[in-house]
Parts: structure tokens; sequence; C-alpha cells
């Protein structure tokens, strides 16, 4: 009887150990499988975010970089500035949705700046110091733009030598005329 018992015993324990290391087997199989599938799902969303990026951030972009341009050749009026916050807020009522937090805040923070210049200054005159302010907000923002779609500080293909000795003479050519820097 005993020997019956055990013989009964092995073919059972057998199938219990089987089924279990199947069950083991196929839990891990589909973790591993679902990790994969919300991984391809995480760069599909990433993928299609970036493209949206890519698509929107040109034209903000295009506005930001003229705007600078018009700073840059002291051609800044209360009239365009004007202009340009109708603009920017026609632009971010559409697509600031795609700004991560910190060009959100950027652009917040400088649609507010300008707003209350613009609300103070009915009078045609916003001081020097403003207009200096409003084209290093603008650089900040432009480079939080591109560091959204990864070209900020990205490395060319080839290295251009001596550099940084171009930058130099451009500066000192750039600060012995003008009087804002």
């Amino acid at each position: 009887m005993e020997e019956t018992s055990i013989q009964i015993a092995i073919p059972i324990i057998t199938l219990i150990v089987s089924v279990i290391s199947s069950v083991v087997i196929s839990t891990r199989r589909n973790k591993v499988e679902m990790h994969k599938v919300q991984v391809e799902f995480e760069q599909k969303y990433a993928k299609s975010l970036f493209d949206k990026r890519i698509e929107y951030y040109r034209e903000l972009y295009e506005l930001l970089s003229n705007y600078g341009k018009t700073l840059l050749y002291k051609k800044q009026n209360v009239e365009n500035l004007s202009k340009f916050r109708i603009s920017l807020d026609e632009w971010n009522n559409k697509y600031s949705i795609f700004f991560t937090n910190a060009t959100a805040r950027i652009s917040s923070k400088f649609r507010r700046y300008s707003n209350s210049l613009l609300s103070y200054s009915q009078d045609e005159s916003i001081k020097v110091d403003d207009w200096v302010t409003i084209r290093k907000i603008l650089g900040f923002y432009e480079k939080s733009l591109r560091s959204e779609i990864g070209i900020y500080d990205t490395k060319p293909v080839g290295e251009f030598e001596a550099i940084d000795k171009v930058y130099e003479f451009i500066d000192k050519r750039v600060k012995s005329r003008d009087p804002l820097n």
C-alpha cells in the first residue's frame, strides 16, 4: 500500500510542480511583455509630443527672434511691443499646452511683465533698462524652447577651431559700439 501511495503521489507532485512552474514563468513573461508595451507606448507618446513641439514651436521661435531683432536694431516702441504681445498671446492660447513647466513659467512671467510695461507706458516711453530686460527674457525664452526640442547645447558634427576667439572678437567689437552692453 505504501508503494502504491508513493507511485500515485509522484505524478501528482510532478503535476503540481509543473503547474506552479508554468504559472510563475507565465506571470514573469507577462510582466516583461507588459513592461515592453508600456515602454513602447511611452516612446510613441514622447515622439508624438516632440513632433508637435517641432511643428508649433517654430512659429513661436520666429515671433521671439523677430522681436529680439527689433530690439537689437533699436526699432522698439510701445506700438510694436503691443502687437508682439498680442501675437504671443494668440500663439499661447493655441499651443502653450505643449510647454514644459519651466517654459510655461517663462512665458507667463514675460507676458505679465510686458503687460505691466504696456499698462504704465501710455505716453510712448519705456525705459532703456526695461528694453534690455525684455531682450534678456526673450533670450531665456528662446533657450527654453530650444531645450525642449533638444537642440540647445548640442554639439556640432564638426569642430570649429578657435571658436572662442571668434566669440571674444565679436563681443569686443559689439561692446565698443553698443551703449546697452
